[in-house]
């Protein structure tokens, strides 16, 4: 904790508090797993899955959407969760035979390096051998992986039938039930299972883009409170450049002296930069300051409101820091297009635009929220400060 009673005259304790904390991912790839690795992967997604099922190909699709939309970031996990024969009613416990068949080609192709090449194969194909019985469904296998190069197709057709891989694949589902998987398809993300009304393309990508970004914010968060550098004395403005021109806030140091210090760190340190608005409520306010443009990301540390009661949003162009309490100020700062007294007392005003205004309100011409599948955003590209 930083006291700064001393220079904000307030009351209470002021405290400024590091959040992030740099933790080393869990590994979440167990022993014969199938993965497509990645470096530094901000999320593990695992799927219980089974090649027969139509719903399973669904997710395959959605999930090759994913690992396109988000290369670098996502380390996926395929485990193996054959179907339950529904038709054998004299033997509930009996599996599908056309998933142990698929799964037995899997293992067969894994032995040799080539799993991810018949995991393609059989979903990209899944209209042209769902239909099939038992025996055309295995030529029609030994057949498509004769395609493969890399595949010795007779030490594959000999693993696929071999007692260990028939073996293997009758206690898939057994494995995959001590794993507390009780349907399929089924997603887990690190170690939690994401609710099936989730099995959306559209609001995995939602979610998932959401948990990237700030995972990978913590790569450039800050893991202390900036040392107070800036002399009161003085007075400090600020230069925003954006993609639609320019505008400049005089900040209030002798008001908020801890605000302005921590604002003109994070611009010194370029964490502004390329940064877009987003949120803009016209007529009301237009917010910027979150790298990862979710509304939800911080510098790394928090600190209390520095509030005078002389000072209200009796005015447009006034900047405060947004907050999600009396002692969570962070980064994110929001400018007002009118007179906004419900705010009063509840924000740090710590600066107000003394030009370029007309710049800060053509910001509510912009589109942010990315009706009709369109997204157009303004962005922040330089913050200078300068003194006098």
């Amino acid at each position: 904790f930083i006291e700064l009673a001393d220079l904000t005259g307030q009351e209470e304790e002021f405290t400024c508090t590091a959040v992030t904390k740099q933790v080393e991912r869990p590994n979440f790839v167990l022993e014969d797993d199938k993965v497509i690795s990645q470096e530094n992967p901000a999320i593990t997604i695992t799927l219980y899955s089974d090649f027969a099922c139509e719903t399973c190909n669904s997710i395959y699709q959605i999930m090759e959407l994913l690992m396109e939309d988000y290369p670098g970031d996502i380390e996926f996990i395929y485990r193996y969760f054959p179907l339950p024969d529904l038709a054998n009613e004299e033997n509930l416990e009996a599996l599908d035979s056309k998933s142990l068949i698929a799964i037995q080609a899997a293992e067969a192709a894994t032995k040799q390096d080539n799993f991810w090449e018949i995991y393609q194969l059989l979903n990209t194909n899944f209209d042209n051998w769902f239909e099939l019985d038992d025996q055309a469904f295995i030529e029609w296998i030994l057949t498509e992986v004769s395609s493969i190069e890399a595949i010795d197709l007779t030490q594959f057709e000999e693993d696929m039938l071999s007692e260990e891989v028939v073996a293997f694949a009758a206690g898939s589902m057994e494995k995959a039930i001590k794993d507390g998987v009780t349907h399929i398809p089924f997603l887990v993300l690190d170690d939690s299972p994401i609710p099936g009304d989730y099995y959306d393309y559209s609001i995995l990508t939602e979610n998932f883009g959401t948990i990237i970004a700030l995972t990978r914010l913590e790569d450039i968060q800050f893991n202390e409170c900036p040392e107070m550098t800036i002399d009161t004395e003085k007075e400090y403005f600020a230069k925003v450049t954006t993609d639609i021109g320019d505008f400049t806030i005089q900040l209030f140091d002798d008001i908020a002296p801890f605000t302005v210090n921590s604002f003109i760190f994070l611009a010194e340190n370029d964490w502004y930069d390329d940064v877009y608005f987003h949120r803009i409520e016209p007529g009301f306010v237009a917010q910027v300051g979150d790298p990862t443009g979710t509304g939800m990301g911080n510098p790394g540390y928090l600190y209390s409101l520095e509030l005078d009661e002389n000072v209200t949003f009796d005015r447009p162009g006034l900047v405060a820091m947004a907050n999600s309490g009396p002692t969570a100020n962070g980064s994110q700062f929001f400018i007002t297009y009118a007179e906004t007294p419900h705010l009063n007392g509840g924000y740090t005003i710590f600066g107000e635009v003394i030009e370029g205004m007309d710049v800060v309100i053509d910001l509510q011409n912009t589109d942010v929220e990315g009706e009709d599948n369109t997204f157009f955003a303004i962005f922040i590209r330089d913050i200078e400060i300068t003194e006098k």
